[in-house]
C-alpha cells in the first residue's frame, strides 16, 4: 500500500508547478516525546479590547475526555488594537489531533510533541466564505497537512462521493443489487473519486494520502455492511451471502497500513482499534498498522487493563519497558497505585464473594439470592465487567450507599460473560456481596424481570417482596425512595 501511495503521489508531479512540487509530502510517522509541544499563534487584524481567549482541546494519553487549556490573546492597551498573539505549551506525548477554538470558529490540526507549531488566523478571511486563500495557515513539520485539513476537510468529506450508494438515498438501489454488483459500484465510485483527488492541484500530497485512505475505509465499511443494508432495504431478516473473495481488494489495500488513517477517527489510538475490529470481521485477521503506532497500541492495552482493575503481568511490564519508552511511566504509575489499592482492600475488605448453588433453576434462583437478606431492604444489581453504564452507575450510587450503610443490603450478580479474572479484579471496589452465577441462571434471572439489557436493578423490601425494577440506573433519589418503601 505504501508503494501505491508513493506512486500515486509521484504521478501528481506531472504538469505541476515548482511550488506545488515543493509542497508534495507524505504524512510522517507518529512522534513520541516527553518534551512539550509549543503552539505560537497570531490573529491578524485582531482589534477587540475584550478579554478573549483561544482554547486548545486535546486528549491526553490514557484519558477518556478532552482536556482544555486557555491562552489569552495579547492586547497592547484598551484604546489600541492588540497584536493578537497567543501561546500554548502542552505535554501530549505523541502526535495526535487537537482542536483550537476562537470565538465561534474551531479548527482541527495535528500537533507534534517536542516541536513548535505556528498558527496564523486572518480575521479578514475567517468569515469570508468565498475567500480563495486559507483563513488559517500553519507552520511546522505538519504545516501542509494542517493547512489543507483546515480548509478542505469539509469539501473532501469521505462520504460525499459515495452518497448515492449509502444511507437512505441508496435504499431503492440496494434492493436490486447483488453483493458483487454493489461492490463493483463502490469500487468504480472510489476510482472516480481518487482520480478527482489526484487532479486537485490546490492540496498537498499529505492531505491527498489522508483523503485516499478515508475513501478506502468508506468502501471497506460499506462492503462489510451490505448484508445489513440489504435487510433494511428489503425488510428481510435473512443474511445475504457474499463470495469468498468479497474482501480481497481490502486485504490488498490494507487501508490502515500507512499513515493516511492515523488522524481519521479523532485520536491516533483509535486507528488500531478499528484496524483490529474491521480486519477480524472482513479478512479474518487484524489489518496491518504502521510500525510507529505499535508503541501506542501496547501502552493503551496495558492502560486499559489497569483501568479495569487488572494488574499488569510481568510480560506486560517488560513490553512497556522495551517498546514504550515515552508512554510507560504513566501506565506504571497507575499500575503501582492499583497494586497499593488492592493491598489495602485485602487488609480492609468491604466486599464478599458468596457461593451459589449452580443447580438452582427458574424462580428458585432469585428466591435463593434474596432470602439471606430478609430483615433489611435490598438492592440487587445485575451487571457485567464490560458494561460501561453499569460501572458508571456504581460510581453514582456510592454516596447513597455510604448514607444507607448498615440500613440496606447491596448484592451484585453477574455471569460468565464477565471473564472471571476481570470480575475478581473489579469487585474489591464494589462494596457489597457478589454472586457469580451460571450463564443459564443469569439468563433466567434477566428473563424473570423481562430485562433486555443491563444494568438492571431490583429493589426488594425487608420481607423479601419485590418493590421495583429498573432497566438502566434511574438515579439516587428514585432508588432511595424505593428502598424506603
Amino acid at each position: 500500500m505504501k508503494q501505491k501511495v508513493m506512486m500515486m503521489l509521484a504521478c501528481l508531479c506531472v504538469g505541476m508547478s515548482a511550488e506545488a512540487k515543493d509542497r508534495l509530502s507524505i504524512i510522517p510517522d507518529i512522534a513520541y516525546s516527553n518534551s512539550p509541544a509549543r503552539v505560537k499563534g497570531v490573529i491578524k487584524g485582531y482589534t477587540t479590547t475584550h478579554k478573549e481567549a483561544v482554547i486548545l482541546k486535546y486528549m491526553p494519553f490514557g484519558g477518556s475526555t478532552d482536556e482544555e487549556v486557555n491562552a489569552a490573546i495579547s492586547a497592547m492597551s484598551p484604546d489600541k488594537a492588540g497584536d493578537g498573539t497567543f501561546e500554548f505549551e502542552i505535554t501530549n506525548l505523541f502526535t495526535d489531533r487537537v482542536t483550537l477554538s476562537f470565538r465561534d470558529k474551531s479548527v482541527i490540526f495535528v500537533l507534534v510533541p517536542g516541536e513548535e507549531t505556528t498558527i496564523t488566523i486572518d480575521m479578514k478571511l475567517l468569515y469570508d466564505e468565498h475567500a480563495k486563500k486559507p483563513a488559517i495557515t500553519f507552520g511546522g513539520s505538519m504545516a501542509d497537512f494542517n493547512t489543507d485539513f483546515a480548509k478542505y476537510v469539509g469539501e473532501y468529506d469521505s462520504t460525499k462521493p459515495f452518497a448515492a450508494l449509502v444511507g437512505n438515498a441508496a435504499t431503492e438501489l440496494v434492493q436490486t443489487l447483488t453483493p458483487e454488483q454493489y461492490k463493483t459500484r463502490l469500487l468504480g465510485t472510489y476510482q472516480e473519486a481518487a482520480r478527482a483527488l489526484n487532479a486537485d492541484k490546490r492540496i498537498s500530497g499529505a492531505f491527498k494520502q489522508y483523503v485516499n485512505s478515508t475513501y478506502q475505509y468508506v468502501v471497506l465499511y460499506n462492503l462489510f455492511n451490505f448484508s445489513r443494508r440489504k435487510q433494511l432495504a428489503t425488510q428481510s431478516t435473512a443474511d445475504v451471502a457474499v463470495p469468498d473473495d468479497y474482501f480481497a481488494e481490502m486485504e490488498e489495500w490494507q487501508p490502515f497500513a500507512d499513515n493516511g488513517m492515523l488522524y481519521a477517527f479523532g485520536s491516533a489510538s483509535q486507528t488500531a482499534t478499528y484496524a483490529t475490529f474491521m480486519g477480524n470481521v472482513t479478512i479474518g485477521r487484524p489489518f496491518d498498522i504502521p510500525k510507529a503506532l505499535e508503541q501506542l497500541m501496547v501502552a493503551t492495552a496495558c492502560m486499559s487493563d489497569v483501568r479495569n482493575n487488572i494488574p499488569l503481568k510481568d510480560e506486560q511490564v517488560a513490553a512497556l519497558e522495551s517498546k514504550c519508552p515515552v508512554l510507560k511511566d504513566g501506565v506504571l504509575k497507575e499500575n503501582a497505585a492499583l497494586l497499593a489499592h488492592i493491598e489495602e482492600n485485602r487488609r480492609n475488605p468491604q466486599f464478599f464473594v458468596k457461593d451459589f448453588d449452580p443447580s438452582l433453576q427458574g424462580e428458585d434462583i432469585f428466591k435463593a439470592l434474596v432470602t439471606p437478606y430478609k430483615g433489611k431492604p435490598l438492592l440487587v444489581d445485575f451487571w457485567a465487567t464490560w458494561c460501561g453504564p453499569c460501572k458508571a452507575a456504581m460510581k453514582t450510587i456510592m454516596p447513597l450507599k455510604e448514607e444507607l450503610k448498615g440500613k440496606v443490603n447491596f448484592i451484585y450478580v453477574t455471569g460468565p460473560t464477565s471473564p472471571k479474572e476481570a470480575w475478581e479484579a473489579q469487585i474489591p471496589d464494589i462494596h457489597g456481596d457478589h454472586y457469580y452465577v451460571t450463564d443459564e441462571q443469569y439468563s433466567a434471572l434477566l428473563g424473570q424481570f423481562e430485562s433486555q439489557g443491563i444494568p438492571t436493578y431490583v429493589v426488594v423490601d425487608k420481607e423479601g417482596g419485590i418493590v421495583a425494577k429498573h432497566i438502566g440506573y434511574p438515579g439516587n433519589d428514585i432508588i432511595k425512595s424505593d428502598l424506603s418503601k
